[in-house]
Parts: structure tokens; C-alpha cells; sequence
């Protein structure tokens, strides 16, 4: 699966890009605070090739992705137009 195809469907697995209310990364997980918990499909999110593990946490969720993060974390910022915070 490529990148851009990963993180379409995390994107789609947390509720769509109108559900996303901030991101951040690490070297091994996005963080992303989410507007409403209830739209976030979990078992789609843990049933996509190259997710680790999800763990949620209020309104936050967790995506583990491993070594690959810092890419998909950087196409996630294209995506939703905002900076990253980590650079």
C-alpha cells in the first residue's frame, strides 16, 4: 500500500478530515485529537496494512505506524494543511 493510500484510509478510519481537530507525531505514532470519538472506527483503523496498533485516549487517538510515521505524519500535515510542529 503506498503512503498516500495508508493515510487516506486512517484519514477515513478517524472519521474524515472534517473530524480531525489537530495532529502531532513522535518516531512511532501520530497523535490525533479528534472532534467527535464516536466517528472513529477503530477496527477499520487496526485492520489497515502498516498499522501497528490504535490506542485510543478522551479524544485523542493513537496510531502506531512504526519507522514509516515521520512519512505518513508529513502527508498527513499536506493533506490537512497545517504545520508541523515537529520540524
Amino acid at each position: 500500500m503506498s503512503t498516500s493510500d495508508l493515510t487516506v484510509s486512517i484519514l477515513e478510519g478517524l472519521g474524515g478530515i472534517e473530524n480531525i481537530e489537530s495532529m502531532s507525531n513522535c518516531k512511532t505514532r501520530i497523535r490525533v485529537e479528534v472532534n467527535d470519538i464516536e466517528k472513529v472506527k477503530q477496527e477499520d483503523l487496526k485492520s489497515i496494512y502498516g498499522v501497528i496498533g490504535v490506542v485510543p485516549f478522551g479524544s485523542q487517538v493513537q496510531i502506531i505506524l512504526g519507522q514509516q510515521t515521520e512519512e505518513i505524519a508529513e502527508v498527513f500535515f499536506n493533506k490537512l494543511k497545517i504545520k508541523n510542529e515537529n520540524k
